[in-house]
């Protein structure tokens, strides 16, 4: 399985935030297994944000790269190139 980018720029900053949020809560603030468990949950989503790949996201088939409304650079357009419609000359 090729692990491709499906995190868009948005998505990773809003990840960056909450992963160093969770990281810092969860280490000052608690103790215990949940210490543990809201610690985890922000180093995951600091390790989404270094690879840019969620494994959720590959699951449910969700990629916020390059998406008009997710990301900060737009797509580069599509374009359709048009066949050129061949003469036949009958003999």
């Amino acid at each position: 399985m090729k692990l491709e980018e499906n995190v868009g720029l948005i998505d990773r900053f809003f990840r960056l935030l909450f992963g160093v949020a969770f990281v810092l809560w969860g280490y000052y603030f608690f103790t215990g297994a949940i210490s543990y468990v809201i610690v985890g949950m922000g180093l995951i989503l600091l390790v989404t944000v270094l690879t840019g790949f969620c494994t959720f996201y590959a699951i449910l088939d969700i990629n916020t790269k390059g998406c008009y409304f997710c990301d900060i650079v737009p797509p580069k357009k599509i374009t359709k190139i048009k066949k050129k419609k061949s003469k036949k000359t009958k003999a």
